[in-house]
């Protein structure tokens, strides 16, 4: 079950206008620095539909690091 801060919070956003939630939403998205935008999927192609292997191994190569080497290598 949802709190009742939750619950209150639910009804609060339904009684919003569209334009409302529309400005709620941008709101949050500046406040926490995300985006509600939806992934998209670029269906078929050339290919036929045929899927592509995701690449799963990287070559990495460290040209400059400074005195942080050691870090960056952890870091990668």
């Amino acid at each position: 079950m949802a709190s009742e801060k939750i619950t209150k919070f639910i009804e609060d956003v339904k009684a919003l206008s569209v334009l409302e939630l529309a400005e709620l939403v941008e709101a949050l998205e500046e406040e926490f620095g995300v985006s509600a935008a939806a992934p998209v999927v670029v269906a078929g192609g050339a290919e036929g539909g045929a899927k592509k292997k995701k690449k799963s191994e990287f070559d990495v190569i460290l040209a400059s690091a400074g005195a942080q080497k050691i870090a960056v290598i952890k870091a990668v």
